[in-house]
């Protein structure tokens, strides 16, 4: 299994929408060996996600 299906099933264990954004954070977070910071997300993924999508999809990660 690809690591995106692998993202795919986390979201769907938690009854949340496949989304790309949500795809796009968890590729990131994963990606990185230390805590990352929301301002470190927002450049890290440029102008794939603004900022209300991303405050939005780390809130819903954090419930």
């Amino acid at each position: 299994m690809d690591v995106t299906q692998q993202y795919k099933q986390l979201l769907t264990q938690h009854s949340l929408k496949i989304t790309v954004p949500r795809l796009s954070v968890l590729a990131v977070l994963h990606s990185r060996a230390m805590a990352t910071s929301q301002p470190d997300l927002e450049q890290l993924l440029g102008t794939q996600i603004d900022r209300v999508t991303l405050y939005r999809t780390l809130s819903t990660f954090e419930d």
